[in-house]
């Protein structure tokens, strides 16, 4: 194990409870080996949850990419990152490459999935995504967010026909 992965583990740790030791760790690996993957997508993290840096963060997660292609947790963060900035086209296609991932979350993406298509109105594609995504869960606090998810949805369908209604 190299000083970098120490000091990652080390910021990974205190993430997010002690943002400042955290911070000052991952500078540190990262000063150390400017290419630690597990470093760039923390920090990439901590860039989006903690400060609010969108542009900060994609870069982070960009780099963490370049230097582990197949590190899909960073590809799924970035999925999010795009879809919730109202990039869908790019998020999906993040999604769809983080799904060819054999160790991938599926759940979690086609969760990401049901958001693109909630953010675009079109809710009986988003309920589909979270029924496959229910269906792909072990987990069963997950499944109990996934259900109220697919009851949002339900309630915005039920709000359109009814605005619909009102409308003719």
């Amino acid at each position: 194990m190299t000083q970098a992965d120490q000091y990652y583990l080390q910021a990974k740790e205190d993430y997010p409870y002690n943002l400042e030791e955290s911070l000052e760790n991952l500078e540190r690996a990262l000063r150390m080996e400017e290419g630690h993957p597990g470093a760039l997508y923390l920090m990439g993290r901590l860039r989006y949850e903690q400060l609010q840096d969108s542009q900060g963060a994609e870069d982070y997660y960009r780099r963490a990419l370049q230097e582990n292609p197949d590190y899909w947790l960073v590809g799924y963060h970035l999925a999010r990152l795009l879809i919730r900035q109202g990039r869908f086209h790019q998020g999906e296609q993040w999604v769809s490459k983080t799904l060819s991932h054999p160790e991938s979350r599926k759940d979690w993406l086609y969760q990401l999935r049901a958001l693109i298509n909630e953010k675009k109105r079109a809710y009986d594609q988003a309920l589909h995504w979270l029924r496959e995504a229910q269906l792909e869960t072990t987990d069963s606090d997950y499944l109990e967010s996934l259900q109220s998810d697919a009851e949002r949805i339900q309630e915005k369908m039920l709000l359109v026909k009814k605005v619909k209604y009102v409308c003719v």
